[in-house]
């Protein structure tokens, strides 16, 4: 919490003590630029065209809808994610999509055991992006499937999925191998039996977004670049009451004060760093 001090420093400033400012360091925020990003789940084109306008990173096709429409209304702007159960459909989808593939315009999203996948896509000579996923409740299993996707060199994302509420996909344990293998985790709100029984809503974005998922796979694209705004405006905030802080005069300062301080401005520096940060952490820093 930044601001609290700046109304301490103005009665600690009376002071006759004067300590030298070793203790204080400024903390240079270089302009990390936003890594949230979001996926929007489309039935048909006109979805697709509203997803594009408000700045979606992907398209996703729900099932049974008309893939080469969606795709030929999206027109390569970002890609379009493609969904297959299995190996027999993932090779219909490679044949069929293969220029498109290669282009990077499409990419698939493969349901099915993460070594099948890896092993199917090595078959295939890589060169084109794909979404391994895991489902399920098993911590290793969960791990394996992030480990797998970064040696497997098949793109940065990777989607974890449970009906568990307090699964193991929401643990620090699991989360904290995404920046360790360089892995963007997916968290969709497709299917609701598998969405960890949150709702498709910003509350829950939020949530997800401090845990360290940075693709949020929803059916409100417009409602998600409105939470994009608002994460913008919280980090613009968070700066300024950070370059209020660094302002502060600290010599008359009793060293406790000047600890303490210090702490917040380097925590709140720490967060600007990153290009993914929530709402709520964002607010709670300054």
């Amino acid at each position: 919490m930044i601001r609290k001090f700046i109304p301490l420093y103005l009665l600690l400033i009376i002071t006759f003590l004067s300590l030298a400012s070793p203790l204080s360091s400024a903390v240079e925020v270089k302009g990390a630029t936003q890594g949230i990003g979001f996926c929007a789940y489309c039935v048909d084109p006109e979805e697709a065209e509203k997803g594009i306008e408000a700045g979606a990173s992907y398209i996703s096709v729900a099932d049974k809808s008309d893939r080469d429409a969606i795709i030929d209304t999206v027109d390569g702007r970002v890609p379009v994610i493609l969904d297959a159960k299995d190996k027999a459909e993932a090779e219909q989808l490679y044949k069929q999509y293969k220029t498109l593939l290669d282009k990077k315009t499409v990419c698939l999203r493969l349901n099915f055991k993460c070594d099948d996948a890896i092993g199917w896509y090595k078959e295939k000579g890589s060169g084109f992006d794909i979404i391994c996923t895991y489902t399920g409740n098993v911590f290793f299993s969960a791990v394996h499937t992030i480990r797998q996707c970064a040696k497997a060199d098949a793109g940065d994302l990777v989607e974890l999925r449970s009906g568990n509420p307090y699964g193991v996909i929401m643990h620090s344990t699991v989360l904290s191998q995404l920046d360790k293998h360089d892995v963007r985790a997916l968290f969709s709100f497709a299917d609701p039996l598998k969405s960890a029984g949150r709702s498709d809503n910003a509350r829950s974005w939020d949530d997800l977004i401090s845990r360290g998922y940075t693709i949020i796979e929803t059916r409100y694209a417009e409602d998600f670049a409105s939470y994009l705004e608002e994460n913008d405006a919280q980090r613009t905030e968070l700066e300024s009451a950070l370059k209020k802080a660094e302002s502060i005069d600290i010599a008359g300062c009793h060293k406790n004060r000047i600890r303490a301080l210090n702490k917040a401005r380097n925590e709140a520096g720490s967060l600007l760093r990153k290009n993914a940060v929530s709402c709520l952490k964002l607010s709670e820093a300054k």
